[in-house]
Order: structure tokens, then C-alpha cells, then sequence
């Protein structure tokens, strides 16, 4: 195994948490879009 530079670890940490945190809120706001919709489904059948 070659050796990572320690500055290179925590540019691609900083990458991977911030995509994963924008994954996040997509899928977050995506999710309750999706119950807004199943609950209007469920007032109007």
C-alpha cells in the first residue's frame, strides 16, 4: 500500500461528507414530498 498524503485525506473527507450531506437533503426533501403526496392520495382515492 502506498502511502496517502495527509492533506489529500481531508480534501476527499470534506468531499465525501459534503456530497453525502447534499444526498442527504435531496433525499430528504424528495421523502416528504413523496408523503405529502401519499397522504393527498389517501384523503382523494
Amino acid at each position: 500500500m502506498f502511502s496517502i498524503p495527509k492533506f489529500v485525506q481531508n480534501i476527499v473527507l470534506c468531499l465525501t461528507q459534503s456530497t453525502l450531506y447534499t444526498l442527504g437533503e435531496q433525499y430528504s426533501e424528495y421523502s416528504s414530498v413523496s408523503a405529502n403526496r401519499s397522504e393527498l392520495s389517501f384523503i382523494l382515492p
